[in-house]
């Protein structure tokens, strides 16, 4: 087996899968090993790559002889005989080889006829450099390349009896010669410098041309009125035509003037901002008529959990190949766990839970409230933690503050200083949350912004909670839905 290492073979499978063409690596009485791989000619990408093939899949195998194309090319070309350098490996013919009984299936007169054994040599099509001379491209037939170059000299001597000149023909001849016959291949243009842009475009008088084709397009148009036609502005789909026009609605209107007017997304939509005692008497109409405050919590966290799922990054976060970088959420609640504003946040606490993300909620259990609330109960359900110790909150992607105090525990604040993460608040206080120290990016507000909200607060989302208009009006707010399509719309404070 060993004397095979090193040969070059040719060996064409069965099932029409082609021929593989290389040299034997490692020979095996089951498979062969080769490497320097061509596939029907073409070599193959990772060219240093071991390619092994079984014995049951090998029609037949042929010991081969490799020739160097460009030496084959260069003889081609002088018309001169092999020179007496030439090795005789390459000078003499090349005796027919009886491949191996152990790498082939075939039978053992099945090239044989009579006296008569044909020896099948095929050549792998080597890749040259394109400074090589004489370069011949890989992805043409040999053949096709040297009749070019045949041809070429054929037409030069042509030229030369024709009467053309001495020089045409070997000229010719030279330019042939040195042709890149490979048309997928570009020529090598790198000595030539980079391509000026500016001064090619110096040279072209764009303005003189359009007017002479213009000239040429209207000829009884006169030369010495310069007529300067304005042209049709377009607009796309989602553009007013009528921009001069511009009009602002007022889907809300108050008995009063209000402190504050927001605006939307929408142009020309004003939101008005109301009092705290106004905006409570709204909810507790539509509580007394069956729309309880536990499902307005519902949807206020529900709006909640939608803009901190943008803020961690949608759907791009949320991808089964960001495991290593699952979101982190903690909640900071400072009231005991049945009061109005731990309710909303452990609401939150839960919804986030139920998409994935991992929370851990800062919650009071010791109380004295005579209200009975589930929450705490429900988010428990979902597997994540909550604590009443500071020390056992973890660093966190966001930090979520549901919190009615303005003025929080100097631990609480030294910990999302110290976490450096983005800090969101659900219906904060009027004047904020610990202002210069906490410096909130969003928040989160039911029904209509309320007067006088602090800067420090960040920027406003209104949320839909889902109030009938009757509610409004029995409060003396004249009001028609402004959220659309969406149920949650950023609000910019009105200059």
């Amino acid at each position: 087996m060993a004397n095979y290492v090193g040969k070059d073979v040719s060996i064409k499978l069965k099932r029409d899968l082609g021929i593989f063409q290389g040299k034997i690596v490692k020979p095996e009485v089951d498979s062969i090993t080769i490497n320097n791989v061509f596939h029907n000619g073409v070599k193959l990408k990772k060219f240093e790559a071991h390619v092994t093939i079984a014995r049951e899949e090998i029609e037949t195998i042929t010991f081969i002889q490799v020739v160097d194309p460009v030496e084959v090319a260069n003889r081609s070309i002088r018309n001169t005989p092999v020179t007496q350098n030439t090795s005789p490996k390459e000078s003499e013919p090349q005796k027919p080889t009886k491949s191996p009984p152990s790498f082939t299936n075939k039978k053992p007169n099945q090239y044989n006829d009579g006296n008569k054994q044909q020896h099948k040599t095929t050549r792998p099509i080597p890749i040259r450099s394109r400074n090589t001379p004489n370069y011949i491209s890989s992805s043409a037939p040999h053949s096709k390349a040297l009749d070019m170059q045949q041809n070429g000299k054929r037409n030069g001597n042509n030229g030369n009896g024709n009467g053309n000149g001495n020089g045409n023909g070997n000229k010719y001849d030279k330019n042939k010669r040195n042709r890149n016959f490979d048309l997928m291949q570009p020529d090598d243009f790198s000595d030539q410098g980079d391509f000026d842009f500016e001064s090619n475009n110096a040279m072209f008088d764009k303005k003189t041309v359009f007017q002479e084709i213009e000239a040429e397009i209207n000829p009884d148009k006169p030369d010495l009125v310069k007529q300067i036609g304005k042209t049709e502005e377009k607009y796309r789909h989602d553009e007013n035509v009528l921009d001069a026009m511009f009009m602002q609605f007022k889907n809300i209107q108050l008995e009063f003037k209000p402190k504050q007017e927001y605006t939307t997304d929408e142009p020309g939509l004003l939101i008005p901002s109301i009092p705290q005692s106004l905006r409570n008497r709204i909810q507790n109409l539509a509580a007394s008529h069956g729309y309880s405050m536990e499902r307005q919590i519902d949807f206020l966290a529900r709006g909640a959990t939608e803009l901190a799922l943008q803020l961690l990054g949608g759907s791009r976060r949320f991808s089964p190949k960001n495991l290593h970088q699952w979101p982190r959420v903690t909640i900071i609640c400072d009231e005991p766990y049945n009061f109005r504003q731990s309710e909303i946040g452990l609401c939150t606490a839960r919804q986030l839970a139920c998409h994935g993300v991992n929370v851990m909620v800062f919650v009071k259990t010791a109380t004295t409230n005579p209200k009975e609330s589930k929450e705490l109960e429900l988010y428990t359900a979902t597997g994540n933690d909550f604590t009443g110790n500071v020390k056992d909150l973890t660093p966190c992607d966001l930090v979520i503050l549901s919190v009615s105090n303005m003025n929080l525990n100097s631990q609480i604040v030294r910990y999302i200083q110290q976490n450096r993460a983005m800090v969101m608040a659900i219906d904060p206080p009027v004047m904020g949350i610990n202002p210069g120290e906490i410096n909130i990016k969003n928040t989160v507000i039911p029904i209509l912004p309320l007067d006088d909200i602090h800067t420090s607060c960040g920027k406003l989302h209104l949320v839909n909670l889902g109030i009938s208009n009757k509610f409004f009006k029995d409060s003396g707010i004249k009001y028609f839905p402004i959220f659309g399509s969406r149920s949650l719309i950023p609000l910019h404070l009105k200059a």
